[in-house]
């Protein structure tokens, strides 16, 4: 029988050979997931509660056909349940923790390419929960700790290992719920959000402003964890009394920019309150147990009491949003809170809100107006007692201060636009005779320098005026200067131009201009375009000055 025994090596040699070709084969041309699959366990986990007919955070909200997009910029999108992926997907059939869910990956480059992206977009003309991989979303983090002008130790000092370099298993899972929610937003209430190019107007450094959004933060919190209907009714009072004073010194733009920012990211925010309540009573996943700092759905309520710790210290001012405590940052990082705690103060008082907080006239302290109506008496007493607390007086002097640092750190910013050692490119817009212009930013990155100039920063800058083809694309983040008065961007290249750099690209614009074929220069660190133009070199400035078509 040695014969047979031959046989079988033989058989189990070829075998081999033929599985190690076939896997050859599959390593070198099957696709595989290179997103760290964390998230994709949190994502299914909170599928479990937001994709159904009962959704318990919303009611109505039935996430399951929304597609979800994981990326790590430049090396891999991840669709999942997306009904047309774009060109270029291919499929993914290894296993997955969405069962018979297709999933579809690209390798290269990105549909997006900057880090830290959580967000909803539209891509392939479905709106699509967008989340950056984790090593993106620490690399986002790391750009802001480097900006720190701070000494390194000190800011090692302040990072703790725990809550800034740990996985937060709790906090990503709110935030998947959180853009998720905005996906549905999109489709409930198109066109309710804000419009950002509003923050510009904002009295960021307002000292009456500023000092009654502190108030309000308190007495929300209050409201928040008051446990008995009565004290928080009062508390709930109180923070309408000080929001209608405050609102009545405010432009009508800014008071519009509140209300849509506290309806789109506070209800979002809003959502994570009300995810992590709802998976509380649930049994968590072994697979959540392996990662650091996961202790059960149980402790949730750690990260609740953080929203309500994040809470005070949005309104108060106290935390560091985006290194930047004067400018635009601070303001929308704040309405994520406000708005959360007004939507808690109507759950409480109003149970039926969310069947009508969608229409477009209603606003959430609309809604709590109508379901506290509070006296004129009740009001004022809740404003006189505001003013007489022992720590009004503080507060009055720490913004005042904030203000007079805040005039100086604009001054300094400013320079450093205007006073960069780098050639200086100045986009001009002025003869087009147009006040519309295509402006690409991020409202966290909005410093006013007066009514009509404002420093864009943090991230890469674009614009169009009048025409796609007149404008300017960043490729990199370069703080900008817009001045709306005399129509025209200005902003440091990433160096100075040699003398002969300068003479040929201007010599290489007018050629190209005179021969009707438009300018475009790709320079250090951007690139300007235009129809028609001049271009124009005046020591170490370079001006793009559009012209009208004849």
């Amino acid at each position: 029988m040695r014969w047979i025994h031959v046989l079988m090596a033989v058989f189990l040699a070829l075998a081999t050979a033929t599985g190690a070709r076939a896997a050859g084969r599959d390593s070198t041309s099957a696709p595989r997931l290179r997103v760290d699959p964390r998230l994709l366990l949190e994502a299914r986990t909170v599928w479990t509660v937001i994709a159904g007919k009962h959704n318990p955070v919303w009611p109505g909200w039935d996430a399951s056909d929304t597609p979800i997009l994981i990326y790590q910029p430049g090396v891999q999108d991840v669709l999942i349940h997306h009904p047309h992926p774009p060109a270029g997907f291919v499929r993914y059939r290894g296993r997955t923790l969405f069962g018979a869910v297709p999933i579809h990956v690209h390798d290269g480059a990105t549909i997006i390419d900057w880090d830290g992206q959580n967000t909803a977009r539209e891509i392939g003309g479905v709106h699509t929960l967008v989340l950056a991989d984790s090593p993106s979303n620490l690399r986002q983090k790391l750009r802001g700790w480097m900006g720190d002008p701070r000494p390194v130790e000190t800011r090692l000092a302040d990072l703790s290992l725990e809550r800034d370099l740990a996985p937060d298993v709790y906090g990503e899972m709110a935030m998947i719920a959180h853009e998720a929610f905005h996906v549905f937003q999109a489709r409930s209430a198109p066109g309710k959000g804000a419009d950002e190019r509003d923050v510009r107007l904002y009295p960021c450094l307002s000292v009456d402003n500023n000092v009654a959004v502190a108030l309000e933060g308190e007495a929300l919190a209050e409201c928040m964890r008051a446990a008995d209907a009565r004290a928080a009714r009062a508390a709930a009072v109180r923070w309408l009394a000080i929001r209608r004073e405050r609102r009545a010194h405010l432009p009508a733009r800014a008071v519009a920019y509140e209300d849509a920012n506290e309806f789109s990211e506070g209800l979002a925010k809003y959502v994570e309150l009300a995810l992590l309540r709802s998976l509380e009573g649930r049994r968590a996943s072994d697979s959540l147990y392996l990662y650091q700092g996961f202790h059960g759905f149980h402790a949730a309520t750690e990260y609740r009491e953080r929203l309500l710790t994040g809470l005070l210290g949005n309104m108060r001012g106290e935390v560091n949003v985006n290194n930047d405590r004067y400018g635009s940052s601070p303001v929308r990082g704040r309405l994520y809170f406000s708005g959360m705690a007004i939507a808690a103060l109507l759950d409480r008082f109003s149970p039926g809100w969310k069947s009508r907080v969608f229409a477009d006239s209603v606003t959430l302290t609309g809604l709590a107006e109508q379901a506290l109506g509070a006296s004129p008496a009740e009001l004022a007493a809740g404003l006189a007692a505001t003013r007489a607390d022992t720590g009004y007086a503080g507060l009055v002097a720490a913004k005042t201060r904030l203000a007079a640092d805040g005039r100086r750190d604009t001054d300094s910013l400013l320079a450093t636009v205007t006073e960069a050692p780098a050639t200086l490119l100045t986009f001009d817009y002025s003869a087009l005779k147009t006040t519309k212009t295509a402006l690409s930013f991020t409202p966290y990155g909005v410093r006013a320098v007066d009514t009509l100039r404002t420093i864009y920063t943090l991230v890469p800058i674009s614009a169009r005026a009048a025409s796609q083809k007149n404008g300017f694309e960043q490729s990199l983040p370069i703080a900008t200067l817009e001045d709306r008065g005399a129509q025209r961007f200005t902003f440091p290249l990433q160096r100075r131009l040699s003398d002969e750099e300068t003479r040929t690209l201007v010599r290489a614009a007018q050629d190209s201009l005179a021969a009707g074929r438009g300018f475009s220069a790709d320079l250090p660190g951007a690139r300007v375009f235009a129809r028609r133009a001049n271009v124009e070199a005046s020591g170490r400035t370079i001006t793009v000055r559009c012209l009208p078509d004849p």
